[in-house]
């Protein structure tokens, strides 16, 4: 399944530039590497079942892991998210 782009592109990295901006989000937010990847499909704004599936997880798994990444990065939601990221990094 493709994933869906909605919105306009803000996100878009070169090669090798999102591994290097995952293990960024890992330092500065205390994430695992699993938190910081799916992090970074939330900077995309894909849906959490194309992310579930792309990843190879359960829809559940990724809700778990997007709890504790808000709870790490004391955010209430994806929109929070992909605006505290966008100014840390």
């Amino acid at each position: 399944m493709p994933v869906r782009q909605r919105g306009p592109a803000r996100f878009q990295l070169p090669d090798g530039d999102e591994e290097r901006r995952a293990q960024r989000l890992q330092q500065i937010f205390d994430l695992t590497p699993s938190e910081a990847r799916l992090t970074m499909w939330v900077m995309k704004e894909t849906p959490t079942r194309e992310i579930a599936t792309a990843l190879g997880i359960s829809i559940h798994t990724v809700r778990t892991h997007l709890r504790n990444i808000f709870v790490k990065c004391e955010v209430r939601g994806q929109g929070a998210l992909r605006a505290l990221v966008q100014r840390a990094t």
